[in-house]
Order: structure tokens, then C-alpha cells, then sequence
């Protein structure tokens, strides 16, 4: 059998009959050279210019050569040029001499891929092992993957199914023969051959193989595959990563009846928190099944709780309903979450009621907003049953009073409010709400009733410099005096001080 091609152009140039191209010179200097003439320096000094061309066409022509004598002749002319050359890179030198070992090795008689040069730059190395590998010639791909520094990785793996297809030996005695050879490989992945022992029905090579797999995200699907849900959820979980235990709690969750997966992952904490965070914005069906499985009242009160709050406006006997229904999950267990759901069932039918009064929109406002609205509205006794049936405050009931009255301009009502003798917020916050809200007079109202510290300060801010400086005066504060008549000298009122 003979193969017939085009002779490279390469090729050509150095062997045509009366060439005189550059790779021919130098061709013919290395014979002068090998037979001690001295024409070789003076080949080399008539191609100098286009010696570099010359070396690369004489690489180019040893990788067509299918000779090993005319390979190593090519090699020896263009490393004679390189010599004389002061910056050509060896690389390519090296590059083909590797590459034309690679070439001989297969084309020899007992191996017999007569694979041209053009042919392997196409296939490339790749291309090349997967031809050996389908020969099963396995120990020449592996040499091949050291001499040239490649990943054995797919050799060994292709090795392996191999073994598996055509070995009739006891499955532990295989299983230890492709772990000591791929043990050479760290990092490499034992799924793809897990994989074709369980096709082949080695469901127990198969399981052994993935015990030595490193990778969680190629162990996890193969092990489901295999129906080993509890290991597969264990190596989810202990890779850490979120993502194939949402896959595997996914998959499990479809394949197994809904008691039996909620059994699996109990007592597993991370899947657990994972299954919670999902249920808790996609499926409440699904969470209220695994509270109820775990016997967490306290969690079926709390999403009940959640889901009454989303009630909308129109749906306000639905929220009540589960509110109670959340009372009665937290019991006497939860003293503290029973009593707070209690006390939202209230605050929920006093909304309601207040907008069946046409009061406006309540549902869905906290109690202080509540408070605050109905203050703003007049709603006095309103305001005194919210007060005493939440239990708010007394500072925190006098601070929403005091805005809700300067927001709705009721100066009388605040007036009232701060008649008291010793109220549980200070005077100064009267000022600087009504400042706040642009009423420098009904601000300078209540300066008087301020520490007698800070009434100078507070009277520049509402403009009333004479009473400042009265204040001012009255403290013997020479230092407010100057600041005072300053302000007053340049006409600029209400500035605060520094």
C-alpha cells in the first residue's frame, strides 16, 4: 500500500534539481560542512541575509519527511543556520523535534497510523490520542501525554472505561487496578468511568469508584442516579455548596413522597435552612409541611404571622383568621409571640374600624403610626384607647402628639399637651418641632418654659432678639450679649448657634 501526495513546497525548494533558494544553500553548507570545506562559510555568508527564511524552510521540510535519516539531515542544516544567527528563537527547533518523535513513533510498522504533518496540525494532540485510545493503544498515548507535557487525564479515563467493557475479572480487583493507575492524576475525575460501570450494570464498581471522585458537583447527580439519595444529600452538604444542595433538595423532593424527603433532611442543618429560605418566598405550603414534621409551632406561628401582614385591604377576615390561628400555634410555649399576635388581632379590628368610620387607610400602619394618625385626625379618644390597650409610653405617646399636633397646625391641642408641669420630653423639642415646621411664633410660645440655659440661644433662632438679649442679660453671659448684638447688627435672624 503507498500513499501519493503533492511534495510539500518545502521540500521543493531544498531538493529540486539546481536550486539556489536560501534553504538549498544552506542545505548544501552542511555538506560542505560535515566533508571539511570551506565553501559551507561561504554558502552560509551568500544566504546571510535570508538565513533565517532558510532555517524555518528546512524546519518546515524535516516535518514533511517521512525518512528519519532526511529528518535528522534537515534538522542538522537548520541548526548550522541558527548558529550563525544571534536572535532566532530555539523554540521552533525544539517544537519540531518533539513533534517528529510524536510522528515516527506512530507511524512505525507495529503502531501503523501514517499520519502526515499537515494532518496531525489539524487533529492536533488531542486528535492524535483519542486515534491511539480508540486502538487501544493506551501506553504509547500516555508516553506521548509525558514527552509533550499534556494532561493525561483523558488517556486514563478512556483506559479505564476500557477496562471496565472488557475486563472479566472480580469487580474489587478492577476497582483497585484503575485507582492505583489514575491515582497518578490528582484531581482527576472518576464520574465518567463511575458512569459506565453503572450503563454496564456495575452498580457496585460504580459506587466504589465515586468514593474516590473529588469533584461534589460530579459525585452528587451520579449518586442520585443511583438511587443513593442519603449519600448524595451528605456530599451536597459537605461540599458547602449552596447550589447543588438546592439541586439535590430539588431533585429529592420531586422523586420521593413529601414525608419520607422531609424525614431525610432532618437533622441535616444546612439543608434544613437552605429548604426554609426557599419555602419562606416560594412555597408556604411547602414550609407549613416541614414545620408541622419537625412539630415547630413556633415556625407554623410565625409563617401564619408573615402571611397575615401580606394580606391585602380587601382580605381583612382572611388575616384575622390566621392570626388566630397563629395565637394558637405559639400556646403557652411562646408566651411572648402569643401575646404580640393578640395584641395584632386588636390593632387589626381598631383599623378596621376606623376605616368603616371613613378615617382613611389604617390597615397595615404600625400601633405608633396608627396613634399618630388618629392625633393628626383629632381622634382624641381614638388616641387614648390605642395609648392604654398597647401599653405605649408615656415619651413615646407625648413625641407622637407633639409632631402628629405641629403636622396638622392644632396649636390649641399643643398648647394643651404642653401645659403639664413636668413633661417626659423637654421643652426645647417643642421649639424645634414648630422651627421645623416654619412657626417661629408658636415656637417662641414655648422658650419661656425651657431651661433658663438655653432660652438665649433659642430666641435668636425664632427671630426675638430683644428677649435674647434679656435672656442673655439675665445669665450675666457676656459672650451670648456679643453674639446677640452682632446678629442684630447684621439683620440676619433665626441663625443657629454653632
Amino acid at each position: 500500500c503507498e500513499f501519493i501526495q503533492k511534495v510539500p513546497l518545502a521540500a521543493e525548494e531544498v531538493f529540486r534539481i539546481g536550486s539556489t533558494s536560501p534553504a538549498a544553500m544552506l542545505y548544501d553548507a552542511l555538506d560542505h560542512f560535515d566533508n571539511g570545506n570551506p565553501k559551507a562559510e561561504e554558502h552560509i555568508r551568500a544566504i546571510r541575509v535570508d538565513l533565517p527564511e532558510a532555517v524555518d524552510r528546512c524546519l518546515e521540510a524535516a516535518g514533511h519527511e517521512w525518512s528519519p535519516y532526511y529528518q535528522q539531515v534537515l534538522l542538522r542544516a537548520a541548526s548550522l543556520g541558527k548558529s550563525f544567527l544571534d536572535a532566532y528563537s530555539a523554540d521552533a527547533m525544539v517544537s519540531m523535534c518533539q513533534t517528529l518523535r510524536v510522528l515516527n513513533a506512530v507511524r512505525a510498522p507495529e503502531i501503523g497510523i501514517t499520519l502526515t504533518m499537515t494532518q496531525y496540525k489539524h487533529i492536533k494532540v488531542d486528535g492524535l490520542l483519542k486515534c491511539l485510545t480508540a486502538r487501544f493503544l493506551h501506553l504509547l498515548a500516555l508516553r506521548i501525554c509525558h514527552f509533550l507535557r499534556q494532561s493525561p487525564d483523558s488517556v486514563l479515563v478512556d483506559w479505564a472505561c476500557a477496562k471496565i467493557r472488557t475486563s472479566r475479572s472480580p469487580e474489587e480487583t478492577v476497582c483497585r487496578q484503575i485507582v492505583e493507575k489514575l491515582a497518578q492524576s490528582p484531581g482527576l475525575s472518576y464520574a465518567p468511568v463511575a458512569e459506565i460501570a453503572l450503563t454496564l450494570g456495575h452498580r457496585r464498581l460504580a459506587s466504589r469508584l465515586l468514593e474516590h471522585e473529588p469533584k461534589a458537583a460530579d459525585q452528587v447527580p451520579l449518586l442520585l442516579g443511583m438511587d443513593e439519595h442519603n449519600l448524595a444529600l451528605d456530599r451536597a452538604i459537605d461540599s458547602a455548596d449552596a447550589d447543588l444542595v438546592y439541586h439535590t433538595l430539588f431533585y429529592l423532593q420531586k422523586k420521593l413522597p413529601l414525608a419520607e424527603f422531609l424525614r431525610m433532611i432532618e437533622g441535616k442543618e444546612m439543608a434544613c435552612r437552605l429548604l426554609i429560605h426557599y419555602s419562606r418566598h416560594q412555597d408556604h405550603d411547602l414550609l407549613k409541611d416541614y414545620y408541622f414534621q419537625a412539630d415547630d409551632r413556633a415556625g407554623t406561628g410565625r409563617l401564619l404571622v408573615e402571611e397575615a401582614l401580606e394580606e391585602g385591604q380587601g382580605e381583612i377576615k382572611q388575616g384575622l383568621d390566621r392570626l388566630q390561628q397563629a395565637s394558637k400555634q405559639f400556646g403557652k410555649g411562646n408566651a411572648f409571640y402569643a401575646k404580640c399576635t393578640e395584641d395584632q388581632q386588636k390593632l387589626l379590628k381598631l383599623q378596621e374600624s376606623l376605616q368603616k368610620e371613613g378615617s382613611g387607610q389604617f390597615i397595615g400602619l404600625s400601633v405608633i403610626d396608627t396613634l399618630y394618625k388618629c392625633l393628626f385626625q383629632g381622634l382624641s379618644s381614638r388616641a387614648s384607647k390605642i395609648r392604654s390597650d398597647f401599653k405605649v409610653s408615656e415619651r413615646r405617646y407625648w413625641w407622637t402628639a407633639l409632631r402628629a399636633h405641629v403636622a396638622s397646625r392644632d396649636w390649641e391641642a399643643l398648647e394643651r399637651l404642653a401645659s403639664v408641669k413636668k413633661p417626659p420630653i423637654p421643652y426645647e423639642s417643642f421649639v424645634d418641632e414648630c422651627l421645623n415646621a416654619q412657626h417661629a411664633s408658636e415656637a417662641k410660645k414655648y422658650v419661656v418654659k425651657c431651661d433658663p440655659r438655653t432660652r438665649p440661644g433659642l430666641y435668636v433662632r425664632v427671630g426675638a432678639l430683644k428677649e435674647a438679649a434679656d435672656a442673655a442679660y439675665s445669665l450675666k453671659d457676656p459672650v451670648m450679649l456679643r453674639y446677640v448684638r452682632m446678629i442684630g447688627k447684621s439683620g440676619e435672624k433665626g441663625l443657629p448657634l454653632a
